[in-house]
């Protein structure tokens, strides 16, 4: 260096300490939500070195530091402050913090950190789902600092469920806790890198290893625990590439088939390190571990009570797991976030959604399933099998408040579906070829059973298609019920000491038994339905101690005694108004009727097809009660009769609208918005959901979910309306 520029620099040197000073002295604190109602507006207001503080609460803005040197830090810490559905973005050259959040519910990396220099620190992160580093993505990333977080429960289809990273040059990753993640080869896997890996608790028990390398580059591991790999080792080099690792002070138990791939010194340790409570993740050492004051006996690497380094991560400097009532409803993907049902209901929480929509891989799973207490909604066409065994299928309750959509239940030996003190909704179900109980059956419990079909169960001498006992407010609607049997009374329905039941616009035919609809001590009213019978069978029979009204109905080839029985001794009081019979084997009632009843062929399009529209010229049109509330959809006065019904074709549309192109992953992304502008101004092709088309649910498909699908992608990033 020259005189001349030596003389420079030091005439300068004082104003760039200077100035160095007045930027961290002028620093600003920029609070969420209080002055910026989100995260990434603090942080596109803020200078460098600036901290932006943020309040409680859960976030689902996009969150990208930019190239901004700014602390983002929680006041309260992770546990209630929680970045949701949206990746945190590290972008090249920015040297941002990411301290206290849990960064939660993203289906791509949590955290992904491109040509940067993160920090990223006190943090959970959790059920983010990826093809490759699920947790953390590193790609070109130098000096990163990883420390202090618990990351578990990730999912990657590909490569590393925790952390996966490429051409990293000397990033640390430091005191974490990490398990319970999924994915290929192992929780920590680094390419053609530079990093150290030191102080962490690492179990791998749904992973190949817990630390894999491959390439050029080195990774210094040291003091850390690493057990349960299933399938590589603990530790694991790939052959390919000059790259080593130096391991130092480990401690390895429990990994199959080895500890490692290659030979390490005598300072690593191959015993188990005593966990006070690992099955419940916590991974406190025991006193007596033989992990305590065994790591590496450079100061560097003591403890922070400045005694010799433990091998392990130190809990106590880790956050701990967030409870499940924190996060928001969210949805859980068979065969991707959990691979059974079984699993999935041990994640689910009340408000969560457990669906399958297929991916090439079998529809089928077989049960029996009991769905206990929880009241998470099922949704998706998966086809429910019984096992042979007299269990039920599907169980529910006691307890439970769940929904059900869209699925099939087939072949149980037992019961299709039971139910025990609960309240379930079913909608676009199908239940079928039940052998050895009701489709459906259900006892002190509020039923809603919507759209479904219904066909082909022999209860024996239970009810072949629903059965209900001491239940309340049961509603039957807009169903198919057709070729159940029994032995006994309800081939297709019997309701027992129940209380306002609503049976409505569905269609009964084809079943075989002494009565198709048997009510004992139930209040009922029966409207809007299409009923045919064999000629044999009452189709409608009441003990008469409750009230029945039978309203808006065909009602054909009923049986004997008649087609409609009450029995009048019962106390009970009935009505029957606005029915339409035809061709009953013997008298329509067995109670005097009035004149709003007629008595004439139906005209419907074809029985034999069972299309049971009626005709524009049939009696039945337009001759359904008057009052208002019986008008029909179009709002004209009531047609006798159901309305048309075809067989549900399963739930398309999953958790949030939006999905246009029926992606299997449920990603809403810019395939989706091409997919609906060519349906509304070009090939005008229709949409494979229309349901997720109509992404503001408001019944159409227009330029308004265009408006909004550009807004939830491009603005404000606000969640779409959940389906309907």
């Amino acid at each position: 260096m020259t005189r001349t520029s030596i003389s420079r620099l030091a005439a300068i040197f004082p104003f760039l300490v200077l100035s160095g000073a007045l930027s961290t002295l002028f620093a600003a604190t920029i609070h969420v939500p209080a002055q910026y109602a989100s995260i990434q507006a603090a942080i596109n207001a803020a200078m460098m070195n600036d901290t932006v503080l943020v309040a409680p609460g859960i976030y689902t803005d996009s969150i990208s530091f930019n190239d901004r040197n700014v602390r983002v830090v929680s006041t309260s810490g992770p546990e209630v402050t929680m970045i949701y559905g949206r990746t945190v973005y590290f972008w090249y050259g920015s040297i941002g913090t990411l301290s206290g959040f849990c960064v939660a519910g993203v289906e791509w990396s949590g955290i992904r950190c491109y040509g940067s220099t993160a920090r990223i620190e006190n943090c959970i992160i959790t059920r983010n789902v990826f093809g490759e580093g699920a947790g953390i993505e590193l790609y070109g990333t130098s000096n990163c600092r990883i420390t202090g977080n618990r990351i578990y429960q990730n999912s990657a289809a590909g490569r590393a469920g925790a952390i996966i990273g490429r051409e990293c040059v000397n990033d640390t990753i430091a005191n974490n806790v990490i398990y319970a993640n999924t994915g290929v080869d192992g929780d920590l896997l680094f390419f053609n890198s530079i990093v150290a890996i030191h102080d962490n608790t690492i179990s791998s028990q749904s992973t190949a290893a817990g630390i894999w390398f491959s390439g050029t580059g080195s990774l210094d591991v040291r003091n850390n625990i690493v057990f349960f790999g299933r399938q590589l080792a603990g530790i694991y080099q790939t052959s390919i590439g000059p790259g080593s690792i130096d391991a130092n002070f480990n401690c390895t138990f429990h990994n199959v088939p080895s500890n490692y791939n290659f030979v390490v010194n005598s300072t690593n340790i191959a015993v188990d390190a005593q966990f006070v409570d690992s099955a419940n993740h916590d991974y406190r050492l025991l006193l007596g571990s033989p992990c305590i004051d065994s790591g590496d006996p450079n100061p560097l690497f003591n403890d922070s009570d400045l005694s010799r380094s433990d091998i392990g991560a130190e809990p106590n400097l880790v956050p701990g797991e967030v409870s499940n009532s924190f996060f928001p409803c969210r949805k859980i993907r068979l065969q991707i976030e959990a691979p059974t049902i079984a699993s999935a209901l041990e994640m689910a929480r009340d408000c969560d959604t457990i669906f399958f929509r297929s991916t090439g891989a079998s529809a089928e799973f077989v049960g029996p399933f009991d769905w206990g207490s929880s009241s998470a909604t099922l949704l998706g066409s998966m086809i429910l099998i019984g096992d042979g065994s007299s269990n039920p299928v599907l169980k529910f309750g006691p307890h439970s408040n769940a929904k059900v959509h869209g699925i099939f239940v087939r072949n149980g030996a037992g019961q299709g579906i039971e139910i025990d003190s609960s309240n379930i909704h079913f909608k676009d179900c199908t239940v079928e070829s039940v052998s050895g109980g009701s489709g459906i059956s259900g006892r002190h419990s509020t039923l809603r059973i919507e759209n479904c079909v219904i066909h082909g169960n022999n209860g024996h001498g239970a009810a072949g298609g629903i059965q209900c006992d001491g239940c309340d407010k049961v509603v039957v609607e807009g169903c198919k019920l057709f070729d159940n049997s029994s032995t006994g009374s309800g081939t297709t329905m019997r309701l027992t000491d129940n209380t306002n039941d609503t049976i409505r616009h569905n269609v009964v035919y084809g079943s075989i038994g002494t009565d198709l609809i048997s009510l004992t001590r139930t209040s009922a009213v029966l409207y809007d339905n299409t009923m045919i019978g064999d000629s044999v069978s009452t189709l409608v029979k009441s003990d008469g101690i409750k009230d029945l009204d039978v309203r808006n109905n065909i009602l054909m080839k009923g049986g004997f005694p008649t087609a409609v029985y009450f029995d009048t001794l019962g106390g009970g009081e009935v009505a029957a108004q606005y029915n339409c019979v035809f061709a009953n084997a013997n008298a329509s009632f067995s109670f005097t009727v009035d004149s709003t009843n007629i008595n004439s062929a139906p005209l419907l399009r074809s029985i034999d097809s069972a299309d049971f529209q009626i005709l524009i010229e049939s009696p039945c049109r337009n001759a359904g009660d008057p009052n208002s509330f019986y008008n029909d959809d179009d709002g004209t006065r009531n047609d006798i009769g159901a309305l048309s019904l075809g067989p549900p074709l399963g739930a398309c549309c999953v958790g949030m609208t939006g999905n246009v192109d029926c992606d299997v992953f449920d990603e809403v992304n810019i395939s989706d918005l091409t997919i609906l502008v060519d349906y509304l101004f070009i090939s005008f092709t229709p949409a494979c959901c229309y349901e997720e088309a109509d992404v503001n649910s408001e019944g159409g498909v227009d330029i308004s979910d265009l408006t909004l699908l550009v807004d939830h992608l491009f603005l404000t990033f606000e969640p779409l309306s959940m389906c309907q």
